[in-house]
């Protein structure tokens, strides 16, 4: 495939892929304004229904346990803070579009997202224990370390679907099977072209391209490390399902690295699990849960 043309009909399909470019770019550059209030915020969100109706429901979750109920978003971005709310919008609208996908043999939709959600909360989390920088940004690294694929399965169905095939004719890993079918093409390129064209921070574009190996990666190693890691640990516990279960020769290595010791990923497990059944509600819309988390 002609790298070229791929890239010029991810750019044009971008408009697609759910309301992430708008309501996030501007999300972002009011978040970044030192200046901005959480009235600021809340007219941002408030210009999709739909996102304030889900920020809503989850400030008003068992997951937060306000005494009195919040009716109004700008008084639910003051309670949640500024990087909750930057975290809750990726996860509800990278996916929305997601669901609107004609589905694939090999693929389901729910284990996808449950594998992407629980990638960015294992990332928040260790990045927490070693208080490394803002969390949130490894959340959202986490979050769509795998974005590439939906652009694969949403362009390429002919070759997501062979991919698919390979990976359990085959027994190998779905990067493996994307760069036979797809030649010098993979998840991880696409993506990083998807959070170029989104503008997102360069930090975020490298968390994407290399967490397949973040040895590749000198001036972000630390960062693309934790999101490694997680994708891993989230193959290791069986949390969801992002196109095989194949564990990195590096993981073990890495998780020494960071003291990921199984004392900790127990204790990592159990916010995984919370968050996992809290937000499943607000991107599946009370659609019946399929969510797979084992371990």
């Amino acid at each position: 495939m002609d790298n070229l043309i791929i890239r010029a009909k991810i750019r044009q399909n971008l408009k697609n892929v759910g309301t992430l470019p708008s309501i996030v770019s501007n999300l972002i550059k009011v978040l970044n304004n030192p200046r901005s209030s959480a009235r600021d915020i809340a007219r941002v969100i408030s210009m999709d229904p739909g996102l304030s109706a889900r920020l809503l429901r989850l400030v008003n979750s068992a997951y937060y346990g306000f005494r009195t109920e919040v009716l109004d978003v700008q008084k639910a971005v003051g309670l949640v803070g500024f990087n909750v709310i930057r975290s809750f919008t990726f996860c509800v609208t990278v996916f929305d579009s997601l669901f609107n996908l004609q589905g694939l043999p090999g693929f389901n939709k729910e284990d996808f997202w449950t594998h992407s959600f629980g990638s960015g909360v294992v990332a928040r989390s260790i990045a927490s224990m070693l208080r490394m920088g803002n969390p949130e940004d490894y959340f959202i690294a986490g979050l769509l370390h795998d974005i590439g694929k939906v652009f694969i399965l949403q362009f390429f169905n002919t070759s997501f679907l062979k991919i698919a095939q390979s990976t359990v004719k085959e027994d190998i890993s779905f990067i493996q099977a994307e760069r036979q079918v797809m030649g010098n093409l993979d998840h991880t390129l696409i993506g990083r072209w998807a959070m170029e064209e989104w503008g997102l921070p360069e930090l975020l574009n490298r968390s994407v391209q290399f967490h397949h190996d973040p040895y590749q990666d000198e001036k972000f190693y630390s960062f693309v490390r934790i999101v490694t890691l997680a994708d891993n640990y989230c193959k290791e516990k069986r949390i969801g399902f992002g196109g095989d279960q194949i564990l990195s020769h590096q993981y073990e290595t890495l998780s020494r690295e960071v003291g990921l010791t199984p004392a900790v990923k127990d204790r990592i497990q159990q916010q995984v699990q919370q968050e996992i059944v809290m937000y499943s509600k607000l991107i599946f819309n009370n659609k019946k849960n399929r969510i797979t988390v084992n371990g």
